[in-house]
């Protein structure tokens, strides 16, 4: 009785094997040589957008409610538009990052035409997005990994808007989006000092300290205002309305 149980088992296990294997060789060769050609053109870009702040949740600054016209003001903030193309109805993204949790699934019924698209809001930090591209259920070769892309956004850098960059645009720290870590004031000033005396300008002392001590508590540069809000990574400038300006 013990023996027919044992037969009975391997003949179970064979036939588990016998399936496993009938499975994987539905996904023949041909069918992932095009799946290979499609994921190859799939795509991950980004670009920065801008959004308007609604003032009842995010009233302006003192400085200026204070000032004249103050309704010509607005709050905006920047973001990354995430884009990844060419997604088709055999194969389908998923989107991590070694920021937060956030993870974002793609297939064909959730894109505009192959495009998938999300916002990134979380500026304040260099991001790396892991894109890793599967094999649909309309194919046989249903969830198996076939490439996996890196997409790296910079991040935001509150030295861009300082009036100190004005005279060195080019200066890799004036840029507005950097991936360098981030720098005390003092570095920053000296660095740019160094910036300025090695391209044959004068860097004026006086003005450097009048600027260190005006930029301890906030930055008003030119009727903006930057605030850095750390908790959620946003960078909001309150700035001019363009139709006040005509």
């Amino acid at each position: 009785m013990g023996q027919l149980k044992k037969l009975f088992l391997v003949f179970v296990i064979s036939l588990f094997f016998c399936a496993n294997v009938s499975a994987t060789s539905q996904c023949s060769n041909e069918e992932q040589a095009k799946l290979n050609k499609m994921v190859a053109n799939v795509k991950a870009t980004y670009e920065e957008g801008e959004g308007v702040l609604d003032t009842e949740e995010y009233p302006l600054p003192d400085e200026i409610l204070s000032a004249e016209n103050p309704e010509d003001y607005s709050s905006t903030y920047n973001f990354f538009k995430i884009s990844i193309t060419n997604i088709t109805d055999n194969i389908y993204v998923v989107v991590t990052n070694d920021y937060d949790d956030s993870k974002y699934t793609f297939s064909s019924s959730n894109t505009n035409n192959g495009v998938a698209l999300f916002n990134w809001e979380l500026i304040n930090q260099v991001t790396t997005f892991t894109i890793k591209v599967y094999a649909s259920s309309n194919t046989s070769c249903a969830d198996e990994l076939y490439k996996t892309l890196y997409l790296t956004t910079p991040r935001f850098n509150e030295y861009y808007f300082y009036e100190a960059c004005s005279e060195a645009p080019d200066f890799e720290m004036c840029q507005k989006y950097v991936t360098f870590k981030d720098v005390d004031l003092d570095t920053f000033l000296t660095k740019l000092d160094k910036y300025l005396s090695k391209n044959n300008k004068k860097a004026d002392e006086e003005t450097k300290e009048n600027f260190f001590e005006k930029n301890k508590i906030e930055i008003i540069i030119g009727g903006a205002v930057l605030i850095a809000a750390i908790g959620v990574g946003t960078f909001v400038v309150i700035k001019r309305r363009r139709s006040s300006e005509l």
